[in-house]
C-alpha cells in the first residue's frame, strides 16, 4: 500500500499546528480539561501521522539524515536538552496553586480533612469499617491513611467524596 503524500503531510502539519497551539496556551495556564485532553490525544495521533509522513517521504529523508550538517544539529538538541534535563535544578519548576493547596492539605491530619471537607467523624467511621481500612488515629496524615491503605491520596480523597455524597 503506498502512503498519499498529499494527504499525510496537510494531517501532519494540521495536527502539529494544533498540539503547538495547545501546548503554547497550557503552557501559559490557559486550560481546562478539555483542551488537556485534545492535547495529549492529538499529540498520540501526531506520532502516528509522522510515522506515515516519514514513510511516504522516506527517500528525503535518507537524503536529507545523511548529511552530515543534519546530524550535527539533531546531536546538539539532543544534547542541550539532556544537559537541561540533568543540570536545571528541580525545584525551579513551579507548581500550580491547586496542586500545592492539593499536596499540603494531604500532609495534614484526618482531622483537619475532614473539617475542610466538612465530613463528620461517624461519617468516616462509616467510610472506613465499610471499605476495611486501617484507621489508626485522626492525628496521622491524611497521605499516610491513603498509603497505608493501598491507595494513593487523590484516589483516597475520591473513594470519601464518592461515599460522602451516596450518604
Amino acid at each position: 500500500m503506498k502512503i498519499k503524500q498529499k494527504l499525510v503531510t496537510p494531517a501532519t502539519i494540521s495536527v502539529f499546528v494544533i498540539v503547538a497551539l495547545s501546548g503554547v496556551l497550557m503552557s501559559f495556564s490557559i486550560k481546562d480539561i478539555i483542551m488537556v485532553r485534545i492535547h495529549e490525544y492529538l499529540g498520540l495521533a501526531f506520532v502516528v501521522i509522522a510515522i506515515f509522513h516519514i514513510l511516504a517521504n522516506l527517500k528525503q529523508f535518507n537524503e536529507y539524515f545523511t548529511k552530515k550538517s543534519t546530524l550535527v544539529v539533531m546531536l546538539s538538541i539532543i544534547f542541550i536538552t539532556l544537559a537541561c534535563y540533568t543540570f536545571i535544578p528541580k525545584d525551579i519548576v513551579k507548581l500550580s496553586a491547586h496542586k500545592v493547596m492539593f499536596n499540603k492539605t494531604m500532609e495534614k491530619s484526618i482531622k483537619l480533612n475532614l473539617e475542610i471537607l466538612d465530613i463528620n467523624n461517624n461519617e468516616f467511621v462509616n467510610f472506613v469499617t465499610k471499605n476495611n481500612f486501617k484507621f489508626d488515629s485522626y492525628d496521622e496524615s491524611f497521605k499516610d491513611f491513603a498509603k497505608q491503605n493501598g491507595k494513593n491520596s487523590k484516589q483516597m480523597l475520591q473513594s470519601i467524596l464518592d461515599f460522602s455524597n451516596k450518604n
